[in-house]
């Protein structure tokens, strides 16, 4: 009975030892199924699978820092929002008023072109932005399959902030840049169907 005992108590700490190395091992490997949890893109753009390209009317190409072919110098993005809203009757359910469009906001990393980006927004530069969306395909490779583009866009707000430090999960985040867009036009393409629409903010 002691030995059972034993033998069981010996099984349980290797199996921890094991979940404990397996744990160690992943850690440091982005995209691997990270047993901790998904750490975000780095600033060359790995693991990201939506980028952002901006020119601006005078100072051009506004430069984010990722180098990967068919990406250079777009800003790898870690989140998106936008929102379009119909005003309806609470009551029947039915429109109130014209459709409203809300600022386009993507939050990346701080790089070179983050001085820019605060420079349009004190001077009101228009620019255009283009969001581009990845995703990997049939055959296993990352293709762009989706595109948002803002004409004639302005950077509303712009705010950096730096997640708390010692979060675990927060390490490969670095110094973060929330970016908000308005825009006169904006048109939503779908690149593999060729389906392309837009809509202007104002109305």
């Amino acid at each position: 009975m002691q030995r059972k005992k034993a033998i069981l108590i010996v099984s349980g700490i290797l199996l921890v030892a094991i979940v404990a190395l397996l744990i160690v091992l992943t850690a440091d490997q982005p995209g691997s199924g990270n047993l901790l949890g998904y750490t975000g893109p780095s600033v060359s753009g790995e693991g990201s699978l939506a980028y952002m390209r901006i020119e601006g009317l005078k100072q051009g190409v506004v430069d984010g820092g990722v180098t990967d072919a068919g990406r250079e110098a777009t800003h790898a993005i870690y989140s998106i929002e936008h929102l379009i809203e119909v005003p309806i009757d609470q009551n029947t359910g039915m429109p109130t008023g014209m459709r409203r469009h809300r600022p386009f906001v993507v939050t990346t990393q701080i790089s070179s072109g983050t001085p820019l980006l605060n420079q349009m927004c004190t001077t009101g530069e228009q620019a255009k932005v283009t969001i581009e969306y990845w995703h990997i395909n049939a055959q296993g490779q990352e293709e762009k399959y989706y595109e948002a583009i803002l004409d004639s866009a302005l950077v509303m707000k712009i705010s950096q902030y730096k997640p708390m430090v010692f979060i675990p999960e927060n390490e490969s985040y670095g110094d973060m840049v929330e970016i908000s867009f308005s825009y006169k036009k904006i048109t939503w393409r779908h690149l593999a169907s060729g389906i392309e629409t837009y809509d202007d903010w104002r109305y």
